[in-house]
């Protein structure tokens, strides 16, 4: 039965959610057998991304306005393409076999269609008028009469801490989304041993640009200079979350604020590239805010380690 054909009463009600959940399960049970070092590597990276496709669906369908579903199931298919970019990895590094490969890959490829169906019918009911959530009808003049005088009074009490809530989200994202990829450029650096069998003098890196503030940039170092430089290097640019942006770049030792930074990590030990050169006591800062201002800084020092 598909998801048009009863009322959905719950986020468990949705297809995309049900196969969704599925390919959770086949990731973990398949991820059992990733090699012990890979613990806190792929196989927590993997697992992280596939529990964020059912908690964003869950969550999309818990919201009130189909801009904040849009948005959350956007979130979901991000985390689905992340999985799929880790089961590569995964399959080229013989940690999983060629069927059990095509079976998650064909399961995350039902997920894919059936997000994009998701995302495209809450686009359809945002841009059409007086459509409401489950209704395949529009209001009558009298129930909209009634619903702008409800929305009036909710709006007036409601939307202050509503913005707020939405503001604070869109940090702790962007702060987690910054973290997750500076791991992921640093894992991918130090397993290039295992991949190519000797280590290359160039590694994996993201870089920031104060003067393009809603969005970085992974890349790989193919030149082995330790800097971005487009269009040599292989490089993905990355979008911040709505309603937040990249607010200062800082480098400790010397008190400076730079418009633009590098971050190499230099496989084999994790030593840490800052534009070009490398320092172990080297500490810079990232810092976020969102629309309110609020921030929240992310710190990569020279020796490899990144925190909050």
């Amino acid at each position: 039965m598909n998801d048009n054909s009863k009322r959905i009463e719950s986020f468990t009600d949705l297809n995309a959610w049900k196969e969704a959940h599925q390919l959770v399960l086949m990731i973990y049970k398949i991820t059992k057998n990733f090699p012990k070092e890979e613990i806190f590597g792929l196989t927590s990276q993997i697992r992280r991304a596939a529990i964020s496709i059912t908690s964003n669906i869950a969550e999309g369908f818990s919201r009130q306005t189909y801009k904040e579903k849009i948005q959350f199931y956007s979130i979901a298919r991000g985390s689905l393409t992340e999985v799929q970019s880790q089961l590569l990895v995964a399959r080229d590094i013989n940690y999983i076999n060629e069927q059990d490969f095509d079976n998650i890959a064909d399961k995350s490829v039902i997920v894919h269609k059936l997000l994009n169906g998701l995302i495209k019918k809450s686009k359809d009911i945002q841009n059409s008028k007086f459509k409401i959530q489950n209704s395949n009808s529009g209001f009558t003049l009298l129930e909209l009469i009634v619903v702008m005088a409800i929305v009036s009074v909710m709006v007036a009490v409601n939307v202050p801490s509503y913005f707020e809530s939405i503001d604070k989200k869109a940090l702790h994202l962007a702060e987690s989304q910054i973290i997750n990829d500076a791991k992921m450029v640093q894992d991918y650096s130090f397993r290039l041993l295992k991949h190519n069998g000797t280590f290359p003098d160039g590694g994996y890196g993201i870089y920031f640009d104060k003067g393009n503030s809603d969005e970085y940039i992974v890349f790989a170092d193919l030149d082995s200079d330790g800097i971005y430089d487009a269009p040599i290097e292989m490089y993905q640019e990355i979008e911040l979350p709505q309603r937040s942006d990249l607010s200062e770049i800082s480098v400790v030792s010397s008190a400076g604020t730079p418009n633009t930074i590098n971050i190499v990590f230099k496989p084999p030990y994790g030593k840490v590239f800052f534009d070009g050169t490398s320092d172990l006591n080297e500490e810079i800062i990232i810092t976020v805010k969102n629309n309110r201002n609020d921030t929240k800084s992310i710190s990569i020092y020279g020796s490899g380690l990144i925190e909050k």
